[in-house]
């Protein structure tokens, strides 16, 4: 390697951590497009790595652009597909797309990752009981009030969930706990 290659390779590097500074500072500032004006350049430099593409993501997000959003996220999982941080997040925008199905599939695919992962477990029985699959989301309502009684938001869901199987004394029940 040349020395004339070797201060390139390092001023493109001190390039990308200015950019990506850059673009953490503007984030915290609420300066959305100039965050993904630098995260843009860094991409366009032949730079990927998970942590720009996901910062991308979180901005596109802030700014409503969904389906880009939704685009990074996916290509963090086509270059891992067990990245947990992103396919939670793909859930998330799916959820928001009522793309429920599809949404489940990633939760599966997740929970297969993280068994013991308790948002992901809370996930599936939301998106069960928008499918009207009220029987499968009581099991999982069911074991993630086992792990913690007294969640009353789980307790909620819970005693939601009876109410639409018609399983009013169980909601009564559940809702008073």
């Amino acid at each position: 390697m040349t020395q004339s290659s070797t201060f390139s390779q390092k001023k493109a590097l001190n390039e990308i951590n200015t950019l990506f500074s850059k673009g953490v500072s503007f984030d915290k500032e609420q300066k959305y497009e100039e965050a993904l004006t630098c995260y843009d350049k860094i991409l366009s430099m032949s730079f990927s790595s998970k942590d720009i593409l996901r910062n991308k993501a979180f901005i596109l997000f802030k700014l409503e652009r969904y389906d880009d959003s939704l685009n990074c996220f996916e290509q963090i999982l086509s270059s891992d597909p067990s990245d947990i941080n992103a396919l939670s997040n793909k859930i998330t925008l799916l959820i928001k797309f009522k793309k429920y199905k599809e949404a489940l599939s990633c939760c599966k695919k997740a929970s297969s990752i993280d068994p013991s992962n308790q948002l992901l477990l809370a996930t599936q029985a939301y998106i069960l009981s928008e499918l009207n699959e009220y029987e499968k989301a009581l099991s999982y309502y069911n074991k993630l009030t086992a792990i913690t009684p007294n969640d009353t938001e789980l307790l909620n869901a819970k005693g939601l969930v009876f109410t639409n199987l018609f399983q009013y004394e169980n909601a009564l029940k559940t809702f008073n706990q």
